[in-house]
């Protein structure tokens, strides 16, 4: 599945931005392989092009959580707070 999401990635990229979609069924393989860095550096690469998208911000909050990175963590998480409350 990497490797498909892998060859998705680099197809979308000749031509425009990767889907949302895309994007974070690449990044919930990299989670569920243990990956918390390359995940959350996939998410940040392209959080400004979904700025307020809230799994975006969601699974970054939660990768800064369990890297420990408290900070981060807390931004996205309160920037998750309020985009669901606009």
């Amino acid at each position: 599945a990497e490797s498909w999401a892998d060859k998705a990635i680099t197809i979308q990229k000749a031509k425009e931005i990767p889907s949302r979609e895309l994007l974070l069924l690449k990044s919930r393989i990299l989670l569920k392989q243990g990956k918390l860095e390359p995940a959350g550096l996939l998410l940040r690469t392209y959080l400004a092009e979904y700025p307020n998208d809230p799994d975006f911000l969601y699974y970054l909050g939660n990768i800064y959580f369990d890297l420990k990175s408290w900070n981060r963590s807390y931004l996205y998480f309160l920037s998750l707070r309020n985009v669901l409350l606009d």
